[in-house]
């Protein structure tokens, strides 16, 4: 009786609850009754499961429904101080007034980041936008305590004028206006800029995980990807040109028989989240555009003549080949789905192509699918666990397996080639070279241990001579197939790595590596003094720092490598390997001091001149999340993931002291700024909030040090004044925020040296360009493809005609012209 008491009471009160309060309730609920019985003593995860589930969606639709709400009582409040006398502005905390989310971190132990939430490049465009918006599970105590907050602070922020509000799915999150400035009522979007951005270098090369990407074009150009540009690369000019019609990561490529005409494979893309569309994935679903494709265009004119398999292949294409015997009538493509479906096209036959054959290739991932060179519509496919023979018959696909007999069978079959003859030559993970007579399935000789481990490529070079690279050993060797016998050897440099694909261009060889470099010999007896083609970083690449009185720039890596590079002359300077990952990079205004900040506490600041280390140190518990010196040269400060910031005195140049820790965020440090006269800074965190602290006393402060300046309308206002905007959430960049956007799209932005412009690095692999100031919601700007993954961060050279953006997964620089 009292269980049917209690289950009674529950059942009244639950229709009296609304809003926040009702969500409190119903989460007490759900966690009464998942830590409970489900009446057979057991213990009930499931029941508790879907209440939690059914508890967060229902708190999302509140949210957002209050959101609206709150904007059309501010537009009526708006509308009702314009019709009577202005009201004195008064002060009050310089707290952005931003609500928790759902379930707010107030501690280090309980913040979310959506950083590390991100997918793999297999995931789906729903499994990352679900994954951007999950919350932990909390308690409901703890929740109802929060929901409480969330209407104290709303209640603080509609009473409190002078401020501005800006909306985050739904979720409101003010900023102060400056003294004698007034916000527009209804306020149409900001014009987009005059100026634009061209694309012109691509720092990376996609090797630690493709194969078979680097080819050589009819006109001596060679082309590779990288990120979701292709590339050609002009040897002798060293100049690039771009294709940049992916959405997303390119995973393979091949080149027409004419040498001209070129097929890109592209992955799953991710689309920005659209007005009335549930996030991302459902634009992804129904544009073809964001569907696994492959785009067939010519290298002359940079034009798309073709799109095939939008909507048939999945997940990615992880090869293709165009056919040889009949002048490149047909293509064939392996996707990634779970059986890693091979399919041949008519490519030019319809709009979008012909499809005249699929069958299932394997359970397990295929490296290289090649049309046969001398046999008509034969096509030979390798990969883990399997080397085949495949026939096309009309619209049916046959198989042969190739048989190892005697000789162990290696695990994986990592590369293959053709003679002139026609005879298949493969490579596998027990360093063997295998030969395969034409038409035949079976081993006809064996280069036993060519190399020691795995053989990653071949290629076959005009005189017959075969060219093998090694992994673990980086040895490039030429062989006499005729003699069996070994011509050369030759180590590749270490700091490029093993050789992943090789292509030969008259009497020079091009390596494309598994470090993410191309490298140009010119000739296989002296790899050694090879040339740099283009070099880029081989883990997740958040640093980024402009030199501020030249054109070089920064970088650092989860490859624990920082490199200082030139934007002239398109290549690295030097490049200083550390012990660790390492997440944050900033350099000194007089261009002297590199702060490096890496995945844990610890920091390292360099001369950059000399390379050599002047300090070293740890602060907080956590990874250091950004770091910025001071304009005076006086300070470094360190954001970290637990919630601090750290500001270290410089003393004599050489050795730094931390004078103090700035503690009060709730959630951990994204963005530091200076102010102009290095007294004051302002900072970003995980939860939406914008904070002032004085560096003096490292204390945060609520009333506004002022100073007058010139309005872009020639009115004064008083307002402090930052020499960066890195801080993504600001009265400033209000307008750089995507309608139906929340706190974790933009990763990062940035501002011209005239302050003009602002630019944007969001999620969905965009780099964006609006004017600045942008106080204005969802202003109008000009997008950017390039980046694959996730852009982290943007800055702009102090030439003011350049800017650079960096990728994350894709660990690819580009290189921007500033166009009018």
């Amino acid at each position: 009786m009292a269980e049917e008491a209690e289950g009674s009471q529950i059942k009244t009160q639950a229709p009296s609850l609304s809003g926040s309060q009702e969500n409190g309730g119903v989460v007490e609920l759900a966690v009464a009754l998942g830590n409970g019985d489900n009446g057979e003593g057991n213990h009930n995860p499931d029941m508790y499961s879907q209440l939690v589930a059914t508890v967060t969606l229902q708190q999302k639709e509140i949210n957002s429904l209050n959101g609206k709400l709150e904007q059309v009582l501010q537009r009526l409040s708006k509308l009702e101080s314009a019709a009577s006398p202005t009201t004195q502005l008064r002060s009050g905390p310089l707290r952005a007034m931003a609500p928790p989310r759902s379930a707010p971190p107030t501690s280090r132990r309980q913040t979310i980041d959506p950083r590390q939430m991100r997918a793999s490049r297999g995931s789906t465009s729903e499994d990352l936008t679900d994954s951007r918006r999950r919350v932990p599970a909390t308690s409901s105590s703890s929740l109802h305590k929060r929901f409480q907050s969330k209407e104290r602070v709303s209640k603080e922020v509609k009473d409190e004028p002078g401020m501005y509000r800006m909306y985050l799915q739904g979720r409101p999150v003010s900023f102060r206006l400056p003294e004698g400035y007034e916000q527009p009522v209804n306020p149409e979007p900001a014009p987009a800029p005059q100026q634009q951005l061209k694309l012109d270098w691509a720092y990376g090369y996609r090797g630690k995980d493709c194969r078979n990407n680097l080819l050589l074009l009819g006109s001596g150009e060679v082309v590779y990807f990288t990120a979701s540009v292709c590339v050609i690369y002009d040897v002798d000019t060293a100049s690039q040109r771009h294709y940049v019609e992916h959405t997303d990561d390119v995973k393979s490529i091949a080149v027409h028989p004419d040498k001209v005409t070129v097929a890109s494979g592209q992955v799953a893309g991710h689309a920005r989240p659209v007005k009335g569309a549930k996030g991302g994935s459902k634009a992804a679903a129904t544009d073809p555009n964001f569907l696994p494709h492959i785009r067939i265009w010519s290298s002359s004119t940079l034009e798309t003549l073709k799109v095939v398999g939008a909507g048939t292949l999945d997940r990615a294409v992880a090869c293709i080949s165009f056919s040889v015997t009949d002048g490149g009538q047909l293509l064939c493509a392996v996707d990634e789905h779970n059986d890693h479906r091979m399919s041949v096209w008519d490519w030019n036959k319809g709009a979008k192509g012909t499809k005249l054959a699929e069958m299932k290739a394997s359970q397990d991932a295929v490296y290289q699918a090649e049309f046969h060179p001398t046999e008509a519509n034969q096509i030979v496919c390798c990969g883990k666990n399997q080397l085949s023979f495949w026939s096309l018959d009309g619209k049916t696909l046959g198989k042969k397996m190739a048989l190892f007999e005697k000789h162990d069978k290696p695990k994986f079959v990592t590369c293959l080639t053709f003679t002139s003859e026609g005879h298949v030559v493969t490579g596998d993970s027990n360093g063997n070279i295998l030969i395969w007579n034409k038409g035949s399935n079976k081993i006809s000789s064996i280069l036993s241990a060519a190399h020691e481990g795995v053989v990653f490529n071949l290629a076959m070079a005009d005189d017959g001579t075969l060219i093998s690279g090694g992994g673990r050993d980086r040895l490039v060797k030429s062989w006499d197939l005729k003699e069996k016998t070994e011509m050369s050897c030759q180590l590749l440099p270490e700091e490029v790595g093993s050789s992943r694909t090789l292509v030969k261009r008259g009497d020079k060889y091009l390596v494309g590596t598994i470090k993410n470099s191309i490298v140009c010999g010119d000739n296989l007896s002296d790899m050694t003094s090879v040339k740099v083609v283009t070099q880029g970083h081989y883990g997740e690449l958040w640093g980024l720092a402009e030199h501020n009185s030249s054109h070089h720039f920064f970088t650092c890596a989860y490859d624990n490598h920082v490199k200082l590079w030139d934007a002239a002359e398109h290549r690295a300077l030097w490049d200083i390997t550390l012990s660790e990952s390492l997440h944050c990079v900033s350099v000194s205004h007089d261009g002297e001091l590199l702060a490096v900040g890496s995945r844990t506490p610890n920091w390292y600041v360099y001369q950059v001149s000399s390379q050599q280390q002047l300090a070293s140190g740890s602060c907080g518990s956590e990874q250091l999340e950004c770091c910025e010196f001071s304009p005076d040269g006086a300070y470094v400060a360190f954001g970290s993931r637990d919630n601090n910031i750290y500001v270290y005195k410089i003393e004599g140049g050489a050795s730094l002291k931390l004078a103090g820790k700035c503690q009060g965020h709730t959630s951990f440090v994204t963005h530091i700024d200076w102010s102009v006269d290095s007294s004051y800074l302002r900072s970003n965190s995980g939860d939406y909030e914008l904070l002032y602290w004085e560096v003096s006393t490292c204390k945060q402060f609520t009333e506004l040090p002022v100073v007058i300046r010139a309005a872009h309308n020639g009115e004064k206002i008083r307002e402090l004044e930052f020499v960066t905007q890195n801080c993504t959430l600001s009265l400033n960049t209000v307008g750089i925020w995507p309608a139906g956007a929340d706190g974790t799209d933009i990763n990062g932005c940035a501002v011209n040296r005239d302050k003009s412009l602002v630019a944007s690095a969001d999620d969905f692999g965009k780099v964006n360009l609006y004017s600045y100031p942008s106080r204005t919601p969802t202003a109008n700007g000009h997008s950017y493809s390039g980046h694959s993954s996730h852009v982290t961060s943007v800055k702009f050279t102090c030439t003011g005609e350049t800017m650079l953006s960096a990728g994350g997964k894709d660990s690819t620089v580009l290189q921007w012209s500033i166009v009018q």
